[in-house]
């Protein structure tokens, strides 16, 4: 991954792609560090993300998210934090639970619950 947003190449070159109103540098190298690009496509890759994940849950998977958000209100921004480090794979909506599969990935949504826990930005 590269440039503040850490974006894979792959991931980047699909962006690229599916966002072509965009106007994204087509360079993968070049986008994914040059500023003013690589914050819109981070921001392409969150919605594109977030889209993926929700999109696919059937009602029954949307009635056990929302159950989850009730019982642990920043369940969302945990499902972000795993998407954003592993994609959105890492969401299983079957079981309104995040991968634990990956280690890089339980770690990443483990940090983002300690950083969280600091209430830096209250």
């Amino acid at each position: 991954a590269a440039g503040l947003g850490q974006i894979m190449p792959g991931t980047y070159g699909s962006i690229v792609k599916i966002y072509t109103k965009a106007n994204l540098i087509k360079d993968v190298d070049i986008g994914r560090v040059a500023e003013t690009n690589f914050v819109m496509a981070s921001m392409l890759v969150f919605d594109d993300h977030l889209a993926i994940v929700f999109g696919n849950m059937s009602k029954t998977q949307k009635a056990k998210f929302e159950k989850k958000l009730k019982l642990e209100p920043d369940f969302l921004n945990e499902v972000r934090a795993a998407a954003y480090n592993g994609g959105p794979g890492k969401y299983k909506a079957a079981t309104a639970t995040i991968s634990l599969a990956v280690r890089e990935t339980v770690d990443f949504v483990k940090k983002y619950k300690m950083i969280r826990e600091l209430k830096l930005f209250e």
